[in-house]
């Protein structure tokens, strides 16, 4: 499982010109991940139901003793190969250019 990051460096591997705040971008336009309020840029329960993300909750004991809890959402293998094919099928559409290779990971 892959955070947004390195998800946007093998899209760059692949021909597609992006980093990690406008992959996060479109993944929020176009509904995979959360907009506004504290639950900004975690999964819509859309890309969780398609198996795209999983989030890992990590536990923070703070200094003055509270305790929280950070959620960070991670891309899938599902997920990459979803992603990666939405990009490359994009890129073919909009600069009608031959096929790109997909690395497997």
């Amino acid at each position: 499982m892959l955070r947004g990051h390195p998800l946007a460096k093998m899209l760059k591997g692949n021909g597609v010109d992006i980093g990690a705040i406008r992959l996060f971008a479109w993944m929020r336009d176009k509904g995979y991940l959360m907009k506004t309020g504290g639950a900004r840029n975690m999964p819509t329960q859309k890309a969780m139901n398609l198996g795209l993300f999983t989030v890992k909750e990590t536990t923070v004991v703070h200094s003055d003793g509270r305790i929280t809890v950070k959620k960070t959402p991670k891309v899938t293998g599902r997920g990459q190969e979803y992603f990666v094919s939405c990009f490359l099928k994009d890129s073919k559409q909009s600069l009608a250019v031959g096929v790109i290779a997909v690395s497997r990971y």
